[in-house]
């Protein structure tokens, strides 16, 4: 129980922080590298 609470705590703040990086503008993102690595 404890695993599954964390696991969907982690996805949570996952999606989260997708969010808050597409609203930021990309240039200074430290994300932005990952965002494009993982963007097909």
């Amino acid at each position: 129980m404890q695993m599954l609470l964390s696991t969907t705590t982690i996805l949570v703040l996952f999606a989260w922080a997708q969010e808050q990086v597409s609203n930021m503008p990309p240039s200074w993102s430290p994300f932005a590298a990952v965002e494009a690595a993982v963007a097909p």
